[in-house]
């Protein structure tokens, strides 16, 4: 049986009048607002962390998440810390909450904007429990944290279930979710078919949250005007982004055995209705069971799309897209836009390169020629 895909896109919010769930769920209400850029939220663009401590020295984990808010302004999370840079990530500041530095429990985070950010941690192991999650949250960028608790989840079978890795989503100061993986004892993972995928939403702030139905879409699909060509495909929806408070992005990735395509639908009044935007077809055909997710990213000044040896980016909605064949990197698996020419990902990339061995590295890298060369961050 083939395996639908996941395409990868962009943790930004939602701003529907109702419970929507895409890689995480939301609860928001008729006059929430924007999730748009820290410059645009903020104005002043002051940078946060002034009390942070310096960067760690020694192991400093393994990345698993990262974003840009600002060009200039974004962080790093490993599962020891959480990292914050304010000149485009040449020097780093250790933002990471007291009681989790160095842990190796750190599982998800999430910045609004320079001064309003969520972190997840695993509580400790315990052996034959089930492992609860602790977010903290900060509106200070990271010089002092609140803490509340995910309700824990149940143990299922002969296995104790334990959370994983988890995605955080905040369209304002106080509406936001939370999905997270769920794993055996150890945080081993657990096959199972459908995997379950516990998701929480909070309305105030993170303070409390509540158990929300899993893999809910955000929009129906037969409400979405989709194209004749790709109404017999299998549709998988990425995040929902608001690059306004009244306009929205959605896009979607369309696939058989060996064809896919991304399509973005916008909305206009808030998510209430939607309309057909452009299409982008993956210009190669793949063999059997060898494709590879679309990943896209959304942002209020860029939006990009990762094929397997191209970026599509634009600038203007889709109107016009620039093609950049990038370089720099093995294997890129995470990109994140804030504008046409400033991106940030995730990938695998050469550490020998006088060397006949092959030697390869995974961490953060970034780009400023609008994805075209890739270099590793310094972390």
């Amino acid at each position: 049986m083939r395996t639908a895909r996941r395409p990868c896109s962009r943790d930004l919010g939602l701003g529907f009048r109702r419970i929507i769930a895409v890689s995480s769920v939301l609860v928001v209400s008729t006059s929430c607002g924007t999730q748009p850029r820290a410059a645009e939220t903020l104005g002043s663009g002051s940078a946060p962390s002034l009390a942070a401590k310096p960067l760690p020295s020694g192991d400093r984990g393994q990345v698993s998440r990262l974003r840009l808010v600002t060009s200039d302004q974004g962080w790093v999370l490993t599962d020891r810390y959480l990292l914050w840079t304010n000149d485009g990530g040449t020097t780093w500041l250790d933002i990471t909450p007291p009681g989790v530095v160095g842990s190796k429990r750190l599982r998800g985070a999430f910045f609004l904007d320079l001064r309003h950010g969520w972190l997840v941690a695993a509580t400790p192991d315990r052996p034959n429990t089930s492992r609860t999650m602790t977010v903290f949250r900060t509106q200070d960028g990271g010089t002092s944290w609140r803490t509340s608790t995910l309700p824990p989840l149940s143990s299922g079978g002969t296995i104790p279930y334990s959370y994983g890795v988890a995605s955080l989503t905040f369209v304002d100061s106080q509406h936001g979710s939370a999905r997270l993986s769920v794993g055996g004892e150890g945080n081993q993972y657990v096959i199972i078919d459908p995997t379950p995928m516990p998701t929480f939403t909070t309305v105030d702030g993170g303070r409390s949250w509540t158990a929300v139905p899993p893999d809910y879409p955000p929009v129906p699909i037969a409400n979405l005007p989709v194209p004749p060509a790709y109404r017999p495909d299998t549709a998988n929806e990425g995040m929902v982004t608001f690059v306004s408070p009244t306009d929205a992005v959605l896009p979607v990735t369309f696939y058989t055995d060996t064809t896919s395509a991304i399509v973005f639908f916008i909305s206009e009044d808030a998510g209430t209705t939607w309309r057909l935007g452009v299409s982008l077809p993956d210009p190669d055909r793949f063999p059997f069971g060898q494709d590879r997710g679309i990943m896209n990213s959304v942002a209020s000044q860029a939006w990009a799309v990762l094929f397997r040896d191209r970026i599509e980016v634009t600038g203007d909605q889709g109107r016009t897209w620039k093609t950049v064949r990038p370089t720099g990197f093995e294997l890129l698996n995470t990109i994140d836009f804030v504008t046409p020419d400033v991106a940030w990902g995730l990938g695998t990339y050469r550490v020998c390169p006088r060397s006949a061995q092959a030697c390869f590295k995974e961490g953060p890298m970034r780009s400023r020629d609008g994805g075209r060369t890739w270099s590793p961050l310094p972390l």
